[in-house]
């Protein structure tokens, strides 16, 4: 279902794309340093930090499943390319790995996932 935005430029409504083998219906992406670590003194406070220059990805995904590929092909050693943005933020992500995958199963309720996955820039 399309949308008509009036005086909304470059505003997004629902989900920007479909991904293939579900049907989304939350997609989240947490962008952070790959780590930050602090300089403490003698009495542990913090005094400093050291921050990494690159951003790392934790994607979340809830979705209705609605075939065997794409997502649902997903596993823990082979990057996925996604259809929505991963790349805000001056990320520039590497491979895109899952980390975890929940399934649901309930009587008159569609088949659902709620994945997790993660990208770090140096890992392809």
């Amino acid at each position: 279902m399309g949308a008509t935005l009036k005086n909304l430029a470059n505003s997004q409504l629902n989900i920007e794309s479909p991904e293939t083998g579900v049907e989304v219906q939350s997609f989240e992406v947490t962008y952070k340093p790959e780590y930050k670590v602090f300089f403490t003194n003698y009495q542990g406070q913090n005094t400093g930090f050291g921050v990494a220059d690159k951003m790392g990805l934790e994607i979340s995904i809830e979705a209705n499943v609605k075939g065997t590929t794409g997502l649902m092909a997903a596993t823990t050693t082979t990057a996925l390319v996604l259809a929505n943005d991963t790349a805000t933020f001056q990320a520039s992500p590497g491979g895109i790995y899952m980390d975890e995958v929940t399934e649901k199963q309930k009587p008159r309720e569609w088949r659902s996932i709620s994945m997790k996955l993660s990208s770090y820039p140096e890992c392809a």
